[in-house]
């Protein structure tokens, strides 16, 4: 092999070596977007925690509501307790 071909041979690893750490950092990319999402899913659940304690605790029962009208039900309730407090 010639100077010439063992020149190429290595600007070739090197650019395989480039793409291997673009790969790495995209998966590393990928992880912190993953994990963001899960907290804010664990913090959306904890808030509704808080929320259907508070209201609860003001008298509303959740079985008083369907499902899908007690989510709605949550934000209004939160909305008035941020207004009047």
């Amino acid at each position: 092999m010639n100077d010439l071909e063992r020149e190429r041979e290595s600007m070739r690893e090197r650019e395989r070596e480039r793409e291997r750490e673009r790969e790495r950092e995209r998966e590393r990319e990928r992880e912190r977007e993953r994990e963001e999402r899960e907290r804010e899913r664990e913090r959306e659940r904890l808030f509704l925690i808080d929320i259907t304690g508070m209201l609860e605790s003001n008298g509303m029962n959740k079985s008083w509501v369907s499902d899908d009208e007690f989510k709605p039900a949550i934000v209004f309730s939160y909305l008035d307790c941020l207004c009047f407090a």
